[in-house]
């Protein structure tokens, strides 16, 4: 079996290897950073190694790595390294936590699809996103280095690449999100939006009223 490497040493880092190892047995060997981004040689009691000569250090293909770098700069620092693991002909793994009902038609390389997610029949997913607890409905699909969390998208949705949905989003049925949209938590999405488009639910109001206006709500 080949040596599992993460790259990234951050917290989130740190949450995924306890994630695989605790619920899928898959046990992580080290650590991958960027040569010039390394200040220490160890993190979470294990090794850190340049990302630039992990063949010299595995040898040709026993090693696969998960590209744990999250949703900055709208996922794109992802995106960069999974160019790069490509160019250098690094083996680009995925991780699906065994909780997720996976039906999907089709899924792409370097998914982080975590807990409770839900990826229903006919949908399809390219490569690099990451999904924590998020429900993709029948027939739709998603495109390349998206980040979602705790998000409802109903059936026959699209979503570019690069964006990001924030926590207890919706996105409606049909709807067409396009690239690099960030919708933040909370938002209810009921029409198609345009690239580069920053889509924020409205601050919480409190409306004073009377007994006989709420008792009228439930009538």
């Amino acid at each position: 079996m080949k040596k599992m490497l993460i790259f990234g040493c951050s917290p989130y880092s740190e949450y995924i290897r306890y994630v695989m190892e605790h619920d899928a047995n898959i046990i992580t060997d080290a650590y991958c950073m960027s040569q010039s981004y390394i200040k220490e040689n160890e993190f979470d009691g294990r090794p850190v190694y340049p990302f630039e000569q992990l063949r010299s250090i595995y040898g040709q293909e026993d090693f696969q790595i998960l590209i744990s770098v999250g949703y900055r700069n709208m996922n794109q620092e992802r995106e960069k390294i999974f160019h790069q693991c490509d160019e250098l002909g690094y083996e680009i793994a995925s991780f699906i936590h065994p909780s997720v009902m996976m039906e999907a038609e089709s899924i792409g390389r370097g998914n982080i699809i975590m807990e409770n997610s839900m990826l229903c029949a006919f949908t399809q997913i390219g490569d690099g996103n990451i999904l924590t607890g998020a429900g993709l409905g029948h027939h739709s699909k998603m495109g390349n280095f998206n980040f979602t969390a705790k998000c409802s998208i109903a059936g026959c949705v699209e979503i570019g690449n690069n964006c990001f949905i924030g926590i207890g989003c919706v996105i409606n049925d049909k709807v067409k999100i396009a690239d690099f949209n960030l919708l933040g938590s909370g938002t209810s999405i009921t029409k198609d939006t345009r690239p580069y488009s920053l889509i924020a639910a409205a601050k919480n109001r409190i409306v004073q009223t009377d007994i006989e206006f709420m008792d009228s709500l439930f009538h």
